[in-house]
C-alpha cells in the first residue's frame, strides 16, 4: 500500500472512530460505554482505536473539539475580519461582539453529556479543563492577530476572562437544569436557550466593566 493509500485510510479510520463517538456519547453519554463498545461502533479493531487517540479520554476530548471546531472557526473569521483596533477595549468589543451572535449553546451541550454534566458532583474536569484551554488558545491566537498592537498579556486575559466566564456560565446554566435526563432529550427546550442568553449576557457586562 502507498504512501497516500495509508494516509487516507488512517484518516479515514479517525473520521469513523470519531464518528462513532459521537453517535455514542448523544445516546449513551460521556461514561456510557468503553473502548470496546467504540470500536464495535466503529467497526474497526480495538487496537485501531490506539493507534489514532492515546485513551478513551483522548478520544472524548478530540470529540468535543471537533464538534466545537465549526463555533470557534466561526468566531475565529468573523475576528480576524473586525475593524482593526489599538486598544483593549476594541479587542474585547470584538469578541464580545462575535460570542452573542454565535451559537455556543449547541456544542456546548454536547460537550455537557461528554464529560458526564456540568456540576461538580458529576463532571470530569480534567475533560473539560484541556476542552476549554484549547479553545482559549486557539481564540486568543485569532485576536492576537488582528490586535497586533495590544499587549499579548491583555489579550491573554482578556480571552481566559471570556472563556472562563463561558465555562461558569455553563455551569450555572446546567445546574439550573438539573434533574432532566441528558442523553435521552435535549434540555434547550422552551426558555432554557433564553436563559443562557441572558447569562451570556451577564458575562459579558460583567467583563466589560473592567474594560470601561
Amino acid at each position: 500500500m502507498d504512501i497516500d493509500r495509508r494516509a487516507a485510510l488512517k484518516a479515514r479510520h479517525r473520521e469513523t472512530i470519531l464518528a462513532a463517538a459521537h453517535d455514542l456519547v448523544m445516546e449513551q453519554g460521556g461514561d456510557g460505554f468503553n473502548v470496546d463498545q467504540l470500536a464495535e461502533r466503529a467497526d474497526v479493531a480495538r487496537r485501531t482505536v490506539f493507534n489514532h487517540f492515546a485513551s478513551l479520554e483522548d478520544v472524548l476530548v478530540q470529540s468535543c473539539l471537533e464538534e466545537l471546531s465549526g463555533t470557534v472557526d466561526q468566531v475565529r473569521e468573523a475576528v480576524v475580519s473586525a475593524t482593526r483596533g489599538t486598544d483593549r477595549r476594541a479587542a474585547f468589543e470584538a469578541l464580545a461582539v462575535v460570542l452573542t451572535g454565535t451559537d455556543v449553546l449547541t456544542p456546548l451541550l454536547y460537550i455537557w453529556r461528554a464529560v458526564g454534566g456540568f456540576d461538580d458532583a458529576k463532571a470530569r474536569p480534567d475533560r473539560l479543563a484541556v476542552i476549554f484551554f484549547r479553545v482559549e488558545a486557539d481564540l486568543t491566537g485569532a485576536l492576537a492577530q488582528r490586535f497586533d498592537q495590544v499587549d499579548p498579556l491583555e489579550i491573554r486575559v482578556l480571552v481566559g476572562s471570556l472563556v472562563q466566564g463561558l465555562a461558569s456560565a455553563a455551569i450555572l446554566w446546567a445546574q439550573s437544569l438539573s434533574g432532566q435526563d441528558l442523553v435521552s432529550q435535549d434540555p434547550a427546550g422552551p426558555g432554557a436557550r433564553e436563559q443562557w442568553d441572558a447569562l451570556l449576557s451577564a458575562v459579558i457586562d460583567q467583563i466589560r466593566t473592567g474594560y470601561a
